[in-house]
């Protein structure tokens, strides 16, 4: 499967509406309107892997193309 297509079953599959409240909640409780920021380390590591999550979940239903190997190459640049 290429990356375009895995692009394209997130968006079919997070596209309903059942999906979007799920999403939401996921949102709100893996800290993604919020701050991670605690005194401990150990928490806040948790957390971000929480909200990495649902950033990425965000990222894959976007419209926007998926970054490949050669885009990132030469935004690096």
């Amino acid at each position: 499967m290429n990356p375009e297509d895995l692009k394209a079953a997130y968006k079919q599959t997070f596209g309903t509406e059942q999906a979007k409240i799920v999403l939401e909640d996921l949102a709100h409780r893996c800290h993604f309107f919020g701050t991670t920021f605690t005194e401990s380390t150990n928490e806040v590591i948790y957390k971000e892997g929480q909200r990495s999550v649902v950033l990425f979940l965000n990222n894959m239903i976007k419209d926007t193309p998926i970054p490949t190997q050669e885009t990132a190459a030469t935004e690096e640049e």
